[in-house]
């Protein structure tokens, strides 16, 4: 599934506890507006293919103290809002794992990025707000 148009699209909400959302090389998933990803304990995001999340589309990760992994090479676009609540880290790998942050990406509780080889990168586009509240500041 990599032709024109989005591989997978989210209109409604898509609910997953200990799962991992694994994007395919040229596959992209997009959270459309109003659509929703909600990931409990234990889930992770992997590439190489590409997340979208349109304006007023978002992604709410609650781990519950849990460690989270973004990776794989995947690239994030986010133009929605993306929340992480509730770990101890979120670990970035893969040589071009990419987040770009155009609206509102937010961590609270005891929160660390940790890179895992040069090439991760988290991006705040002049028009994007991130926002950290709680412990570990």
């Amino acid at each position: 599934m990599n032709g024109p148009g989005p591989d997978v699209l989210v209109l409604g909400n898509l609910q997953g506890n200990t799962w991992s959302l694994n994007i395919a090389a040229g596959a992209e998933c997009v959270v459309d507006t109003n659509g929703s990803i909600n990931a409990g304990p234990m889930s992770n995001f992997w590439g190489p293919g590409t997340l979208t999340i349109l304006f007023e589309g978002s992604v709410s990760c609650n781990m519950s103290g849990s460690d989270m992994n973004i990776g794989n090479d995947l690239v994030i676009n986010n133009h929605g809002s993306f929340s992480i609540n509730g770990i101890t880290l979120c670990y970035l790998a893969g040589s071009s794992t990419t987040i770009h942050n155009y609206n509102n990406f937010s961590v609270d509780g005891e929160f660390d990025f940790l890179v895992y080889a040069p090439g991760p990168e988290f991006i705040n586009h002049p028009s994007g707000t991130f926002t950290k509240d709680g412990t570990d500041e």
